[in-house]
Protein backbone atom coordinates (compact mmCIF):
# COMPACT_ATOMS: atom_id res chain seq x y z
CA UNK A 1 0.00 0.00 0.00
CA UNK A 2 1.38 3.38 -0.97
CA UNK A 3 1.50 6.43 1.27
CA UNK A 4 1.61 10.13 0.43
CA UNK A 5 4.86 10.53 2.31
CA UNK A 6 6.53 7.74 0.35
CA UNK A 7 5.39 9.04 -3.03
CA UNK A 8 6.40 12.62 -2.30
CA UNK A 9 9.78 11.61 -0.88
CA UNK A 10 10.52 9.55 -3.99
CA UNK A 11 9.38 12.43 -6.19
CA UNK A 12 11.73 14.85 -4.43
CA UNK A 13 14.67 12.51 -4.98
CA UNK A 14 13.77 12.14 -8.65
CA UNK A 15 13.42 15.89 -8.99
CA UNK A 16 16.93 16.40 -7.66
CA UNK A 17 18.35 13.93 -10.18
CA UNK A 18 16.21 14.97 -13.17
CA UNK A 19 15.30 18.58 -12.49
CA UNK A 20 15.58 20.06 -15.97
CA UNK A 21 13.85 17.13 -17.64
CA UNK A 22 10.98 17.32 -15.17
CA UNK A 23 10.85 21.09 -15.62
CA UNK A 24 10.68 20.66 -19.41
CA UNK A 25 7.83 18.14 -19.14
CA UNK A 26 5.95 20.44 -16.77
CA UNK A 27 6.52 23.42 -19.07
CA UNK A 28 5.15 21.54 -22.08
CA UNK A 29 2.05 20.43 -20.17
CA UNK A 30 1.47 23.98 -18.89
CA UNK A 31 1.94 25.55 -22.33
CA UNK A 32 -0.37 23.02 -23.97
CA UNK A 33 -2.99 23.50 -21.25
CA UNK A 34 -2.89 27.26 -21.69
CA UNK A 35 -2.83 27.27 -25.48
CA UNK A 36 -6.57 26.71 -25.93
CA UNK A 37 -7.35 29.49 -23.46
CA UNK A 38 -5.25 31.86 -25.55
CA UNK A 39 -7.16 30.85 -28.67
CA UNK A 40 -10.45 31.44 -26.86
CA UNK A 41 -9.25 34.85 -25.68
CA UNK A 42 -8.29 35.70 -29.25
CA UNK A 43 -11.76 34.65 -30.44
CA UNK A 44 -13.41 36.76 -27.73
CA UNK A 45 -11.30 39.77 -28.71
CA UNK A 46 -12.28 39.29 -32.33
CA UNK A 47 -15.94 39.10 -31.34
CA UNK A 48 -15.69 42.28 -29.27
CA UNK A 49 -14.18 44.12 -32.22
CA UNK A 50 -16.85 42.78 -34.56
CA UNK A 51 -19.85 43.68 -32.40
CA UNK A 52 -21.97 46.42 -33.86
CA UNK A 53 -20.56 46.00 -37.36
CA UNK A 54 -20.69 42.26 -38.09
CA UNK A 55 -23.78 40.26 -38.94
CA UNK A 56 -25.18 37.56 -36.68
CA UNK A 57 -23.88 34.94 -39.10
CA UNK A 58 -20.35 36.35 -38.85
CA UNK A 59 -20.46 36.36 -35.05
CA UNK A 60 -21.72 32.77 -34.98
CA UNK A 61 -19.05 31.75 -37.50
CA UNK A 62 -16.28 33.28 -35.37
CA UNK A 63 -17.61 31.61 -32.23
CA UNK A 64 -18.01 28.19 -33.85
CA UNK A 65 -14.68 28.46 -35.65
CA UNK A 66 -12.83 29.29 -32.43
CA UNK A 67 -14.42 26.43 -30.51
CA UNK A 68 -13.84 23.96 -33.36
CA UNK A 69 -10.19 24.93 -33.65
CA UNK A 70 -9.70 24.55 -29.87
CA UNK A 71 -11.26 21.08 -29.90
CA UNK A 72 -9.16 19.92 -32.87
CA UNK A 73 -5.97 21.38 -31.38
CA UNK A 74 -6.66 19.69 -28.05
CA UNK A 75 -7.37 16.29 -29.62
CA UNK A 76 -4.51 16.14 -32.11
CA UNK A 77 -1.79 18.21 -30.40
CA UNK A 78 -2.36 18.79 -26.67
CA UNK A 79 -3.31 15.22 -25.76
CA UNK A 80 -0.35 13.55 -27.56
CA UNK A 81 2.07 16.01 -25.96
CA UNK A 82 0.54 15.16 -22.59
CA UNK A 83 1.30 11.47 -23.12
CA UNK A 84 4.84 12.33 -24.23
CA UNK A 85 5.39 14.43 -21.13
CA UNK A 86 4.17 11.58 -18.92
CA UNK A 87 6.52 9.22 -20.79
CA UNK A 88 9.46 11.47 -19.91
CA UNK A 89 8.38 11.69 -16.27
CA UNK A 90 7.90 7.92 -15.98
CA UNK A 91 11.35 7.31 -17.45
CA UNK A 92 12.94 9.52 -14.81
CA UNK A 93 12.47 6.63 -12.37
CA UNK A 94 14.37 4.29 -14.70
CA UNK A 95 17.08 6.90 -15.28
CA UNK A 96 16.47 6.72 -19.03
CA UNK A 97 14.45 9.90 -19.63
CA UNK A 98 15.23 11.72 -22.87
CA UNK A 99 13.89 15.02 -24.17
CA UNK A 100 12.75 13.13 -27.27
CA UNK A 101 10.20 11.35 -25.06
CA UNK A 102 8.05 14.48 -25.41
CA UNK A 103 7.15 13.52 -29.00
CA UNK A 104 6.73 9.82 -28.15
CA UNK A 105 3.01 9.84 -29.02
CA UNK A 106 3.65 11.31 -32.46
CA UNK A 107 5.96 8.40 -33.31
CA UNK A 108 4.14 5.51 -31.67
CA UNK A 109 0.53 4.57 -32.47
CA UNK A 110 -0.41 8.24 -32.79
CA UNK A 111 -4.00 7.72 -33.93
CA UNK A 112 -4.68 5.07 -31.29
CA UNK A 113 -3.46 7.47 -28.60
CA UNK A 114 -5.58 10.27 -30.07
CA UNK A 115 -8.67 8.02 -30.16
CA UNK A 116 -8.16 6.69 -26.63
CA UNK A 117 -7.72 10.11 -25.03
CA UNK A 118 -10.66 11.44 -27.04
CA UNK A 119 -12.90 8.70 -25.66
CA UNK A 120 -11.58 9.33 -22.15
CA UNK A 121 -12.35 13.06 -22.34
CA UNK A 122 -15.69 12.47 -24.08
CA UNK A 123 -17.00 10.04 -21.45
CA UNK A 124 -15.76 12.22 -18.59
CA UNK A 125 -17.33 15.33 -20.16
CA UNK A 126 -20.69 13.62 -20.63
CA UNK A 127 -20.77 12.51 -16.99
CA UNK A 128 -19.73 16.01 -15.88
CA UNK A 129 -22.48 17.66 -17.91
CA UNK A 130 -25.11 15.30 -16.52
CA UNK A 131 -23.90 15.12 -12.93
CA UNK A 132 -20.87 17.01 -11.61
CA UNK A 133 -19.87 14.57 -8.86
CA UNK A 134 -20.00 11.46 -11.11
CA UNK A 135 -17.93 13.44 -13.62
CA UNK A 136 -15.24 14.03 -11.00
CA UNK A 137 -15.32 10.34 -10.08
CA UNK A 138 -14.89 9.41 -13.75
CA UNK A 139 -11.94 11.78 -14.03
CA UNK A 140 -10.25 9.94 -11.15
CA UNK A 141 -11.16 6.54 -12.57
CA UNK A 142 -9.47 7.37 -15.88
CA UNK A 143 -6.53 9.23 -14.36
CA UNK A 144 -4.01 6.52 -15.27
CA UNK A 145 -4.91 6.42 -18.98
CA UNK A 146 -2.13 8.78 -20.21
CA UNK A 147 0.45 6.81 -18.20
CA UNK A 148 -0.82 3.49 -19.58
CA UNK A 149 -0.53 4.85 -23.11
CA UNK A 150 2.96 6.16 -22.39
CA UNK A 151 4.01 2.57 -21.72
CA UNK A 152 1.54 0.78 -24.01
CA UNK A 153 0.71 3.04 -26.99
CA UNK A 154 -1.05 0.19 -28.82
CA UNK A 155 -3.48 -0.52 -25.97
CA UNK A 156 -7.12 -0.52 -27.10
CA UNK A 157 -9.11 2.40 -25.72
CA UNK A 158 -11.57 0.16 -23.89
CA UNK A 159 -8.76 -1.80 -22.29
CA UNK A 160 -6.96 1.41 -21.31
CA UNK A 161 -10.07 2.85 -19.64
CA UNK A 162 -10.93 -0.42 -17.90
CA UNK A 163 -7.35 -0.95 -16.70
CA UNK A 164 -7.21 2.58 -15.29
CA UNK A 165 -10.55 1.99 -13.59
CA UNK A 166 -9.21 -1.22 -11.99
CA UNK A 167 -6.02 0.51 -10.87
CA UNK A 168 -7.99 3.34 -9.25
CA UNK A 169 -10.50 1.02 -7.57
CA UNK A 170 -10.36 1.90 -3.88
CA UNK A 171 -7.72 4.55 -4.56
CA UNK A 172 -9.79 7.56 -5.64
CA UNK A 173 -10.22 9.12 -2.18
CA UNK A 174 -6.56 8.62 -1.28
CA UNK A 175 -5.58 10.18 -4.60
CA UNK A 176 -7.88 13.13 -3.94
CA UNK A 177 -6.19 13.63 -0.56
CA UNK A 178 -2.82 13.42 -2.33
CA UNK A 179 -3.94 16.21 -4.66
CA UNK A 180 -5.11 18.32 -1.73
CA UNK A 181 -1.73 17.89 -0.02
CA UNK A 182 -0.28 20.22 -2.68
CA UNK A 183 -2.70 23.02 -1.81
CA UNK A 184 -0.18 24.63 0.52
CA UNK A 185 2.44 24.64 -2.22
CA UNK A 186 0.04 26.28 -4.68
CA UNK A 187 -0.84 28.87 -2.04
CA UNK A 188 2.83 29.55 -1.38
CA UNK A 189 3.37 29.98 -5.11
CA UNK A 190 0.82 32.80 -5.12
CA UNK A 191 2.90 34.66 -2.53
CA UNK A 192 5.94 34.32 -4.81
CA UNK A 193 4.04 35.95 -7.71
CA UNK A 194 3.67 32.53 -9.31
CA UNK A 195 7.42 32.00 -9.73
CA UNK A 196 7.51 28.91 -7.53
CA UNK A 197 4.77 27.12 -9.49
CA UNK A 198 6.59 26.38 -12.80
CA UNK A 199 10.05 26.03 -11.30
CA UNK A 200 9.24 23.66 -8.45
CA UNK A 201 5.60 22.95 -7.58
CA UNK A 202 4.43 21.66 -10.96
CA UNK A 203 7.46 19.39 -11.63
CA UNK A 204 7.23 18.08 -8.06
CA UNK A 205 3.50 17.46 -8.42
CA UNK A 206 3.83 15.70 -11.77
CA UNK A 207 6.62 13.43 -10.54
CA UNK A 208 4.51 12.54 -7.52
CA UNK A 209 1.69 11.51 -9.82
CA UNK A 210 4.11 9.45 -11.90
CA UNK A 211 5.18 7.75 -8.67
CA UNK A 212 1.51 7.04 -7.95
CA UNK A 213 1.23 5.26 -11.30
CA UNK A 214 4.30 3.15 -10.56
CA UNK A 215 2.88 2.26 -7.13
CA UNK A 216 -0.53 1.26 -8.52
CA UNK A 217 1.02 -0.67 -11.41
CA UNK A 218 3.21 -2.68 -9.06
Amino acid sequence: MWTREELKTNAKELLKANYWKAFLAAAVISVMAGANQRFINFGNTTLDNAKGTASTFTILAITFGTLLFCVIFSIFVVNPFTVGSQKLLLNCKEDCAQNSDLVFAFKNSYFNIVKTLFMQKLITSVFTLLFVIPGIIKAYEYRMVPYLLAENPDMDWREALNTSKEMMDGQKWNTFVLDMSFFGWHLLSIFTCGILEPFYVTPYNLLTNAELYHALKN
